[in-house]
Order: structure tokens, then C-alpha cells, then sequence
């Protein structure tokens, strides 16, 4: 496959992916007295993170992790569940359900949504500029409507996230459509929807 072929576009929206801690783990024994990363490990992850860039991966790395972000996820999931109230444990599920059917989807070589990559991946990756006009303009955009969100920082987060996804969603399909055609468009919102499908319909709707 061609370099600009193993780019994988893994745009996850940014701050839900940080959040939900999309971090190596070597599924050690919970303890209760450790913060969640220092029971979950995490350098490694971030280490392949911090070289990518946050629009997207070489799909060799991808590859490499895939069983890490899922083991994370199951870590960090069992420590909420045992170390933490029912809320928290609620809240990370709907913040990593989408992220986890995208990975195990995105790690099976012959899933669609991989078949899908080898047909458009290429002329998204070089949409990478557009997209990062198109993060600035979501951060921005966010931001302008903060006048009408509530004083609690919980739900200003999460009102933000909701603007900011909507709005660079639209904007990064739209410049997909005019450089690679509506097909691709269709695909590219499939992988930034998915990730934030249980947030979006739990959070957002009335935003």
C-alpha cells in the first residue's frame, strides 16, 4: 500500500479521546489507593500519540495498539466500576462505547468500515490542512455561544464538546465532499460519528 494509503484518518474529536484516556494498559491489578492512570498505564500510548499528531495515524501504528486501547479501556472501565461511584462508571461508558466498536471495527481487516478506508483513506489524508482550519473554527465557534451555557463546569464542558464536534463535523465533511466527493464525505462522518454516537444522543440533543 502507498505511504499516503497508511495514513489513517482518526479524528475522535479530540477531547472525548483524552478523556476517555485512549492509553496503553497492561490490565494490572486494580488498586483503589492509585490514581486511574497510575493503575492503568499509560506512557506508552501517549508516547505514539504525541508523534502522530491528532489527526490521524500511520495505520501501522494503529494496527500496533489496537489490542492496547482496547485493554485500556477495559482497565480504566473496571476501576471506575470498582473504585468509584456508578455515575462515573455510567459516564466513561458513554464516552468509550463508540470509541471501542470504532477500534475493534478499524483493527479487522476485512470489516467494511476498513474496506472503506482503503478506497478513501487516501484522499482524506491530504485534507489534513482543511482540517486543521476546521479545528480552529469549531474551538472558536464553541466558545462564541458560551454566553448562554450554565455556571456549572461539568455541564459548560460538556455543552461545549457538543458544539465543538457539531460544528467540525460539518466542516470537516464539507471540505472532504469538494476535494474527494460525496462518497468519501459519507465516510469521514462515520468515523468522526461513531465515537461520540452515545454522547451525542445522551447529552447533546437539546443543544
Amino acid at each position: 500500500m502507498a505511504d499516503n494509503m497508511k495514513r489513517f484518518l482518526f479524528v475522535a474529536v479530540v477531547a472525548p479521546v483524552a478523556f476517555a484516556a485512549v492509553l496503553v494498559s497492561n490490565h494490572q491489578n486494580i488498586s483503589c489507593e492509585e490514581d486511574i492512570h497510575t493503575s492503568c498505564d499509560s506512557n506508552v500510548l501517549y508516547e505514539a500519540l504525541g508523534t502522530s499528531g491528532y489527526h490521524f495515524w500511520n495505520e501501522e501504528v494503529l494496527i500496533t495498539h489496537c489490542s492496547d486501547i482496547l485493554s485500556d479501556i477495559e482497565c480504566k472501565q473496571a476501576y471506575l466500576t470498582e473504585c468509584k461511584s456508578s455515575e462515573f462508571d455510567q459516564d466513561f461508558k458513554i464516552l468509550t462505547n463508540g470509541l471501542k466498536s470504532l477500534i475493534v471495527d478499524m483493527c479487522n481487516e476485512s470489516s467494511e468500515l476498513r474496506k472503506g478506508y482503503r478506497k478513501h483513506g487516501s484522499c482524506i489524508a491530504n485534507c489534513s490542512g482543511d482540517f486543521d482550519f476546521c479545528f480552529l473554527r469549531s474551538a472558536i465557534g464553541s466558545l462564541k455561544e458560551n454566553d448562554v451555557i450554565s455556571d456549572n463546569p461539568d455541564e459548560r464542558m460538556v455543552k461545549n464538546l457538543c458544539r465543538f464536534q457539531a460544528i467540525f463535523r460539518t466542516c470537516a465533511a464539507r471540505a472532504v465532499e469538494m476535494k474527494c466527493g460525496e462518497e468519501s464525505a459519507v465516510y469521514l462522518n462515520e468515523l468522526l460519528s461513531r465515537p461520540l454516537e452515545e454522547l451525542v444522543t445522551a447529552k447533546c440533543v437539546n443543544i
